[in-house]
């Protein structure tokens, strides 16, 4: 059998065991390693048949079975080649010949290297004297823990006795979770047991993470640093062996404080960082001012397992049971009974504040995060794991280690005892008893695991299982959504518009469920959609709700509300299918020019702000679009819309339609008629002498670069730039000279520069002198000024406006008597041979369009140009606009000129 690329042999069963386990063996070749994840339920045994092997650095002998208890994770690695014989069953195991063993045993060789050093120097207090101060950081499951467990079995194996601290609060591979700790490795750490409880240094924080007290965090930090650095001065055989430090996986904003602080504190010279560029390059840029630290990047193993906040929760339950009844059930923890008066218990950190009245003006009371606090003994206690500390006064508590835990079983309020059990990690102090506690940490009374304090003293998963506070919720409804108008049905009778999951949509949804959440007093906590296909008609809701159970217990739990679309035209609707003309006001939208690029910029803006949502109609005319509205409001708030996107025009007129003489009531029609201006973005204008003069002799042939409420005006011979808006321009109003379809291709020789490139309007420009000729015609060869000097180059090709062999009626230019109009005027850039290329390739993106009616009863304007995406690759070299001067376009092929006007 084959695992991964290394080569294993076939599994060979044998005869069972009575509980009729089969027995397989595997071969391991050089370098490789077995990975191995045992079953949840029942343990696993392993035994090395030959070669050699080792277990996070520790060698396993041969011939020898070690049973592995169930959920735990481990590798087999080996250098020479081994045969491994399991009997038991595994979630996974598999083998793994890429490994970052070679880069772990390298440090490791250099630590040992520093370590004789250390030894052979004769000062104490030199830095020659002082061994590898090595910490490990990196993100969360990056395999920090099997690293320090290696290093410190390698040194072992070498005859030092390197200490150990974990200051992974949230994992506790000393001591239970929830405390920082230290201690001396002597052997090669135990495969199974894991680092032993034998001379360790304990301070209790009671937390899972650092941020709940950074400032408790920090100071135990310093006190197990302090009492470290006084062993090591007492001891030249431990300070040359130096520590190995296993820290947490939060390495960003106060975590990475925290990084910093404890290379700080235990004067580490060695940072290893495991799978993060990131923190690497923000700690080598720390180390530099550092000379004295050297930082290491490493590959993290591939074999780590990433695990959940839920696993996690459940691991440091394990945790804590397997401290108390050791890993294989095998310890039977002391039970005693204990007196109120015996046990002082305290709390660190919070406490009572100071009221607002006691404070200065503008102060907010503040809890002390070192506070120690007395806390009353009762129920609140029970099946709580308390620290039972060395400290004979309160002050003595956060500098004093710890002696062992207890774990509340019973509390006798009556009798004033409690039932305890312990396990003590040296010889118990006589007298009264001090118990620290940080936060409320309690065993779930179901299945054990550790879990912050309730009134049910249940984990939310047991609460879940005997507890359904969606009881009684509907989960199936019915939504009524009209399908002409896009609007849902919000009792009793309006009606709503709204996409797909919107928050307005989400909105409608909830208020059909406020009555359950009423009734059966259910808080919502969150609500969010879950994607479904449009056409399946459901619109799926997942609902995050709260609610209090048992004794005040606060359950939280999610669940999915299924809305069912039927379609039912709401009022309007109904009243407009029955009579289309039951309009009241009508908004006329005009351009008199030959093209439609102006409404194709306007119809995606008018989506884009959906600015039509009101219209009940919208018809296609000749030169322009109806806009029907069933309110004269509606009408008049998109004619204000309009003004804003493009200059404008409109005058208003009303037709009554019927009048009621008896209660002078009166029924009119009311028709807008707006008309936008024909100037258009790239259009040549020759502007009229008032307006020029008015502009302060600006043009008179100018370009336009930009409308949008406003025209922006270009002078290309002085890269002058002027702004008319619409009042300006409709003032005197002028129109185009040539307009884009007028566009002809040049090929530029050669381009000089006359003026640098200048910022103008947010666009660069650069005056410059350019020889062109049109490519239809090589014969004649023009000397023009243009201002697109900064993007044409000698052999480019450009659009421009063909003056040398225009025939113009503009009654406007005849008024420039002495004006000497250029050979040519080039716009923009032309790209045709990049379009010819990809002219036949479907777009990946369609446009969005109006749902417009067209008018039977005039033609309309033919399309300026097709789609590019519809022409073949053997395009003709006649003009486009020639082939298809008579052919009546459909908008959809009219897409291609969408203009950002």
């Amino acid at each position: 059998m084959s695992y991964g690329v290394a080569t294993m042999t076939a599994p060979t069963a044998v005869s069972g065991s009575a509980s009729g386990s089969t027995i397989k063996q595997v071969k391991l070749e050089r370098e490789s390693e077995l990975r191995i994840e045992v079953d949840s339920e029942t343990p696993l045994k392993l035994r090395l048949l030959n070669g050699s092997a080792e277990i996070f650095g520790s060698e396993l002998a041969p011939e020898i079975w070690l049973t592995f208890p169930p959920r735990l994770k481990f590798a087999v690695f080996t250098w020479y080649g081994a045969t491994l014989e399991m009997d038991g069953a595994t979630e996974t195991d598999y083998t793994a010949d890429e490994t970052p063993m070679v880069s772990y045993v390298n440090v490791h060789a250099v630590l040992e290297g520093r370590r004789n050093r250390a030894k052979a120097s004769s000062s104490n207090d030199s830095e020659a004297s002082q061994g590898p101060r090595v910490i490990v950081v990196g993100p969360t499951d990056s395999g920090k823990s099997t690293l320090s467990r290696m290093l410190l079995s390698w040194a072992a194996k070498q005859g030092w006795k390197p200490t150990c601290v974990d200051l992974d609060i949230g994992q506790g591979s000393i001591t239970v979770p929830g405390c920082i700790a230290a201690t001396p490795i002597e052997m090669p750490i135990d495969p199974v047991e894991g680092i032993p409880l034998e001379m360790p240094l304990v301070y209790f924080y009671g937390h899972t993470t650092p941020s709940n007290n950074v400032d408790l965090y920090k100071a135990l930090v310093n006190e197990l640093a302090q009492l470290l650095e006084t062993q090591f001065a007492r001891n030249a055989e431990s300070r040359a062996a130096g520590m190995v430090i296993n820290t947490m996986g939060w390495i960003e904003g106060t975590g990475y404080e925290l990084l910093l602080h404890a290379i700080d504190t235990f004067k580490a010279n060695v940072v290893l960082v495991l799978g993060q560029e990131k923190l690497f390059s923000m700690l080598k840029a720390v180390a530099k001012s550092k000379p004295n630290v050297d930082v290491v990047k490493l590959q993290k193993s591939g074999g780590v397992v990433s695990r959940n906040a839920k696993f996690r929760q459940k691991a440091r339950g394990y945790k804590i049971r397997e401290y108390f009844y050791g890993l294989a059930n095998d310890l039977s923890p002391h039970s005693n009974i204990a007196n109120f008066s015996d046990l002082l218990v305290y709390r660190i950190g919070g406490g009572p504040q100071a009221p607002r009245s006691a404070l200065p003006i503008g102060a907010d009371p503040v809890a002390n995060p070192l506070r120690v606090t007395p806390v009353n003994i009762d129920r609140d206690l029970l099946h709580m794991v308390l620290a039972v500390s060395y400290a004979k006064e309160p002050d003595q508590i956060l500098s004093s280690n710890v002696a062992g835990f207890i774990y509340v079983t019973d509390i006798d309020i009556q009798s004033a005892t409690t039932l305890q059990q312990s396990r003590w990690l040296c010889s118990v102090v006589s007298g009264k008893t001090v118990v620290a506690m940080a936060e409320k940490t309690v065993l779930c009374c179901k299945c054990g695991i550790l879990m912050a304090p309730n009134p049910a003293n249940m984990c939310v998963t047991c609460l879940r299982s005997e507890i359904d506070i969606t009881e009684g919720l509907r989960k199936h409804e019915i939504l009524m959504h009209c399908p002409d108008c896009q609007s849902y049905s919000q009792p009793p009778k309006s009606w709503i518009k709204a996409q797909l999951e919107s928050r307005e949509l989400l909105k409608i949804c909830l208020n059909r469920l406020n009555p359950d959440f009423k009734k059966l007093r259910v808080m919502l906590v969150n609500a969010e959609f879950i994607w479904t296909e449009p056409h399946s008609k459901r619109i799926k809701v997942k609902l995050k709700v709260q609610k209090e159970v048992i004794n005040g217990a606060i359950l939280e739990q999610s669940y999915v509300v299924e809305f069912v679309q039927q379609d039912h035209m709401c009022e309007s609707c109904t009243r407009f299918q029955a009579n289309p003309d039951q309009w009241v006001a009508a908004v006329q939208l005009r351009q008199r020019v030959s093209h439609r690029r102006t409404f194709f910029y306007l119809e995606q803006s008018i989506l884009h702000h959906d600015a039509a949502s009101h219209a009940i109609k919208i018809k296609q005319m000749d030169q322009g679009i109806d806009f029907f509205f069933a309110n004269r409001s509606h009408a008049v708030r998109f004619v204000e819309f309009l003004g804003k996107v493009a200059p404008t025009r409109y005058r208003n007129d009303k037709h009554l339609v019927s009048h009621d003489p008896k209660s002078n009531n009166y029924n009119y029609k009311y028709t807008f008629s707006v008309e936008i201006s024909p100037v258009c973005r790239e259009d040549l204008i020759c502007l009229p002498p008032r307006v020029a003069v008015s502009l302060g002799n600006f043009g008179p042939l100018v370009i336009c670069t930009k409308v949008t409420n406003n025209i922006q005006l270009l002078d290309p011979f002085t890269l002058r730039q002027c702004f008319l808006d619409s009042d300006q321009y409709w003032r005197h109003s002028f129109k185009s000279l040539l307009g884009s379809r007028q566009l002809v291709e040049y090929d530029v020789f050669n381009i000089e520069i006359v003026h640098p490139e200048v910022n103008i309007g947010g666009s660069k420009y650069v005056l410059a002198d350019a020889e062109v000729a049109r490519v239809t015609d090589y014969g004649k060869l023009f000397h023009i000024r243009t201002h697109l000097g900064h993007i044409l180059k000698p052999g480019d090709r450009a659009l421009g406006y063909d003056l040398y062999g225009a025939i113009s009626n503009d009654m406007e230019l005849d008024k420039y008597k002495s004006l000497v109009l250029p050979e040519a005027i080039l716009i923009k850039k032309s790209y045709e041979e990049k379009r010819m290329k990809k002219r036949g390739k479907p777009r990946p993106w369609k446009l969005k369009s109006l749902n417009m009616e067209a008018d039977e009863s005039k033609d309309h304007q033919p399309s300026e140009m097709a789609s590019v995406s519809d022409v073949d690759d053997d395009v003709p070299s006649v003009p486009l606009e020639e082939l298809l001067a008579e052919l009546d376009l459909s908008e959809q092929e009219d897409g291609g000129d969408n203009m950002s006007e």
